[in-house]
């Protein structure tokens, strides 16, 4: 594990894809939501692709 001294945040009106591809981009799996400095929730890889996957719906 490689210690940082920065803190990687979205902001909650952050689109999923951008959110996403920040995660790639830095090698994260979760990131924290913040707004005015106050944790809000935490925001994971997995939990956006269920979303996605949850309002698609079947295809038929």
């Amino acid at each position: 594990m490689q210690h940082s001294d920065r803190l990687y945040s979205v902001s909650p009106n952050a689109r999923a894809q951008d959110v996403l591809q920040q995660m790639a981009e830095l090698n994260l799996a979760q990131m924290p939501v913040t707004e005015k400095g106050a944790l809000l929730g935490m925001i994971t890889h997995e939990s956006i692709l269920r979303i996605w996957m949850v309002r698609s719906g079947p295809r038929n």
